[in-house]
């Protein structure tokens, strides 16, 4: 079942600036991305479940990557190519699932080819390619799960530096709890050596900073 094809609408009915998408973060610019007002009726449509290819390598992406709009109808600039569904679909599902360098890697190895400063898609050699996916019932259970996991990772990015405050601190006091105080931070200030002492304070500090490890890799997963 062929599940896209090439969108190529325009901003034929006068969307403003500010209804500009980053193609990159897929949020909207309310100052737009610096392209004159002429331009914008040549800009192309982005709706809610239309699929941005945004082009730039790095060590995610190597060959680039789909974006789904969850957001809202919007535009975007007429250098990036676009997908459509040809039927509704869990656009929350498919958020996750074509935006997967695991998932896509081996189709866009086969569907873009280099360009001056971006990969650019082959939309015929794209749609030569097939992909796997799961009965739509499941798509919508898998979409849920990955959209809630987002939102927890959401609220974890917000109180990161609180919590990374916390924890240092927390530090602080372990050093004082295990008998070791301020000498860790201030030798100015250490107290005689004993190594009991010592080792109690090694192991606390690498299981805070395990933990402070391993909030920073959820948040910036």
């Amino acid at each position: 079942m062929e599940l896209y094809e090439k969108n190529d609408e325009r901003n034929t009915f006068g969307l403003g600036a500010e209804r500009t998408l980053s193609i990159a973060t897929m949020t909207f610019n309310s100052e737009g991305n610096g392209a004159d007002a002429s331009s914008l009726p040549n800009y192309k449509v982005i709706r809610v479940g239309d699929v941005a290819f945004e082009g730039h390598s790095n060590k995610s992406f190597a060959y680039g990557r789909f974006v789904v709009n969850a957001v809202a109808d919007g535009i975007m600039s007429p250098r990036f190519s676009c997908l459509r569904p040809k039927n509704s679909y869990p656009v929350r599902f498919w958020k996750y699932y074509i935006h997967s360098e695991q998932v896509m890697r081996d189709i866009l190895v086969r569907a873009t080819k280099s360009g001056t400063m971006m990969n650019e898609l082959v939309i015929d050699d794209l749609f030569k390619q097939s992909i796997a996916v799961p009965q739509e019932a499941e798509q919508q259970a898998i979409g849920y799960f990955f959209s809630h996991l987002d939102t927890l990772i959401t609220l974890h990015q917000r109180k990161r530096e609180s919590r990374i405050i916390r924890v240092r601190s927390f530090i602080w006091l372990a050093g004082d709890i295990s008998g070791i105080g301020v000498s860790a931070y201030q030798p100015e200030k250490r107290r005689p050596y004993d190594r009991r002492q010592h080792q109690r304070r090694n192991v606390v500090l690498r299981l805070l900073r395990a933990m402070d490890q391993r909030i920073q890799g959820r948040c910036n997963s």
